[in-house]
């Protein structure tokens, strides 16, 4: 029964994976592809305190991306995967910006 959950757990992040977002992890943690609009912009900015990296705003678009997962509060832990852990919100802002048509929050 438990290599049956371990399994089912592992095909449901591979399936989110797929659409591009992922379930709370047991540490709260959710990954999320966003997505530009129809005018080129992800619609959310970053902010900072006590040394972390946050979204301080999120706004809704037409990109169809899962940013109902998201909140304005929460702490952004990487971007596309690079570790913002440290950087000011100015280097975390050029990731942003050097990003295709997607980044992963």
């Amino acid at each position: 029964a438990e290599q049956a959950a371990e399994q089912a757990a592992e095909q449901a992040a591979e399936q989110a994976a797929e659409q591009g977002w992922s379930a709370a992890g047991a540490d709260g943690c959710v990954e999320v592809d966003l997505y530009r609009d129809s005018r080129g912009r992800f619609r959310f900015q970053l902010g900072s305190a006590d040394g972390g990296i946050f979204l301080c705003s999120l706004a809704s678009t037409d990109s169809g991306d899962r940013r109902r997962l998201l909140r304005e509060g929460d702490q952004v832990l990487s971007l596309n995967g690079v570790p913002v852990g440290g950087r000011t919100p100015d280097e975390a802002r050029s990731l942003v910006r050097t990003a295709a048509d997607s980044v992963r929050v």
